[in-house]
């Protein structure tokens, strides 16, 4: 089992690196630096994401699992705000890509490609929005992991808020502390409402049935190798 080892307080913790994250990109596919089937544990945060523009031909969610909370706001500082900002400010490419600068290069060379009139409309304040959650997500880094949740949960809801409102063009995050918390969040909860059948069909199994299952992720090797896997067959589509 993995063990965090003090990990919030670990300056060198190599998730807070750039270059650690650089290396993951190149390695790996851009679908999987979104959703990957890895196995889960005591340790582990899920994150779900959802990206969907109508103009660029982006429709992308999935769950990921990350090992500690270092690994996930590293994940967060250099790969989740730098795809948000780039997918969503660029609007001269289609498709969904993962910025390989870092990024303040990034933002640089995208405004570079922004009409000046656009810089200053009401568009404009969702890149600095994203690059001041990116900020406030980094400062967390040498918090306690409960600490650090809370705060991460109040970044999500101000995030969700300000890009979850247009079928045509919206991104969503949502973070789980453990995977005890998901069922609620798939079949319903205040801020978001699935009509239960169909989630009971597309997974093969009832709210009951579906809450052991998450529990047994911490409890059974064998979910916990596949459990990942389930919810990004089953239900990649949450949002």
């Amino acid at each position: 089992m993995r063990t965090e080892r003090n990990a919030y307080r670990q300056v060198k913790s190599p998730y807070m690196s750039y270059h650690f994250w650089e290396n993951q990109i190149q390695k790996k596919s851009v679908f999987e630096m979104v959703a990957e089937d890895t196995s889960v544990d005591q340790e582990s945060l899920i994150v779900y994401l959802g990206f969907v523009d109508a103009e660029k031909d982006i429709f992308m969610s999935g769950w990921k699992e990350h090992a500690n909370m270092q690994a996930l706001i590293g994940y967060l500082v250099h790969v989740f705000y730098p795809m948000a900002y780039y997918n969503w400010m660029d609007r001269e490419s289609l498709g969904f890509y993962i910025p390989m600068t870092p990024f303040r290069d990034m933002v640089s060379a995208v405004l570079e490609t922004i009409p000046e009139a656009f810089r200053d409309s009401d568009e404009h304040t969702y890149g600095s929005a994203l690059g001041e959650f990116r900020e406030m997500t980094k400062s967390l880094a040498e918090l306690q992991r409960q600490d650090a949740l809370t705060s991460l949960r109040e970044i999500e809801r101000n995030f969700n808020r300000l890009f979850d409102h247009s079928p045509l063009r919206k991104m969503f995050i949502k973070i789980f502390g453990n995977a005890v918390e998901i069922p609620a969040f798939i079949f319903g909860d205040d801020e978001m409402e699935v009509f239960e059948e169909v989630v009971e069909e597309a997974m093969g199994m009832n709210l009951k049935t579906f809450e052991k299952f998450c529990e047994s992720a911490y409890k059974e090797p064998f979910v916990s190798k596949i459990f990942i896997k389930r919810l990004n067959q089953d239900v990649p589509i949450c949002f």
